[in-house]
């Protein structure tokens, strides 16, 4: 999720050019962020240079950002935080939106929570300034907008360096120097970025499928109703999850909890997955970096707390977890559904870590796709 953060400011142009990697610690990093002090300066009215945040943050630059989620499998988190941020800025950015541009973009890169490399293995194979390169060489990304240096982003196609102790910046490499964690556009990993916008009888939610196998994108199963992460470590442990099945996670929604990150039960689905049986995961909550090759409907809204259709979901009902056609069903009579009392959330699920201290804030957090923020309906109410 950090590392996914570094990347769309950067390309949203927030950052120096290729400053997203650079490890700490490092002549590098601290010549960077001395010339970040430096630039901020200069971008003032005083300096007769001025270039708020409001100029450079548009519809064009929040589209790019997107266009980069995808082009690198990052973190499903982003489809909380770009829409917040788009709200911030005056803009609506829905989850179809972010859907239908993952259709067109490309997947130029295998590192985690996409693969297996790590991201200094990206910044290795060639970094920001290939990826911003070949996606503007594709027509992937808008080239006139405003950045930190000014308008145009094909100066971000450019890397530093330390030349006798001084910043300099560099055309980056034209090639890949490993195809097996970075891509040109025109052999990419995918032709598509692998987002699903996820919708049905049961809300509406995401998947990110381009770590799933297309054997393991759809799964009809049984439910198995949990509240907390460790009650289904505790059942993997006790041999009760030997089965197809759909794990159902819920009251872990921006009302409810705060949607705390949900990675513990990733190992246990995957060890299941592996030894043949059919799993899914739908949930009100969130995985940073989605379910790897779980299939994971996420971020399904409305969600438990507020008396969305998972707070009524039962053990052993049928549900069918589309990821190729995008559909999230249950398969109960809708009479007989809409009659059952909703679960009541854990007292616990809101108390530790601090969640205490925010419940005031919790009530007013609008939903996932509107990203989980407490400040949208304030937003909205401007002009």
């Amino acid at each position: 999720n950090d590392n996914t953060n570094q990347l769309l400011m950067e390309v949203m142009g927030l950052h120096l050019p290729g400053a997203s990697f650079v490890n700490p610690n490092t002549p590098l990093r601290d010549a960077l962020t001395r010339e970040a002090a430096h630039q901020v300066t200069r971008l003032t009215k005083q300096n007769g240079n001025f270039m708020p945040i409001g100029e450079i943050v548009d519809e064009k630059s929040l589209v790019n950002s997107i266009v980069a989620l995808h082009a690198t499998g990052g973190s499903t988190n982003h489809t909380l935080h770009m829409p917040a941020i788009a709200m911030a800025a005056g803009i609506q950015l829905t989850w179809q939106d972010m859907a239908d541009l993952s259709e067109v973009v490309p997947t130029l890169s295998h590192v985690y929570p996409n693969g297996k490399a790590d991201i200094n293995h990206f910044q290795a194979a060639g970094g920001m300034s290939f990826l911003i390169r070949e996606l503007l060489a594709a027509g992937l990304l808008h080239e006139d907008v405003n950045t930190v240096l000014g308008h145009g982003l094909s100066q971000y196609t450019k890397e530093p360096f330390l030349d006798n102790g001084q910043l300099v910046w560099r055309e980056g490499p034209v090639d890949s120097l490993d195809e097996n964690i970075l891509r040109p556009v025109a052999r990419a990993f995918s032709a598509e970025g692998g987002l699903r916008v996820m919708e049905g009888n049961l809300g509406r939610g995401v998947m990110k499928v381009s770590a799933v196998a297309l054997e393991n994108q759809i799964v009809e199963a049984p439910a198995m109703v949990f509240q907390d992460q460790q009650d289904l470590a505790d059942a993997f442990k006790a041999g009760l999850l030997e089965k197809d099945f759909v794990a159902v996670m819920r009251f872990q929604g921006p009302r409810s909890n705060g949607m705390p990150e949900l990675h513990k039960m990733t190992p246990f689905l995957g060890v299941l997955q592996d030894r043949g049986f059919k799993v899914a995961l739908v949930t009100d909550g969130r995985m940073s970096g989605a379910s790897g090759k779980i299939p994971a409907a996420i971020h399904v809204s409305p969600e438990a707390y507020v008396g969305g259709a998972l707070a009524r979901v039962q053990e052993g009902d049928i549900i069918r977890v589309d990821g190729v056609k995008g559909t999230l069903e249950l398969k109960v009579d809708a009479e007989e559904f809409a009659a059952r009392e909703p679960a009541k959330g854990l007292l616990g699920n809101n108390i530790g870590s601090g969640r205490e201290l925010f419940g005031f804030m919790r009530l007013a957090f609008s939903s996932a796709e509107q990203g989980a923020s407490a400040f949208t309906s304030a937003l909205e109410t401007l002009n």
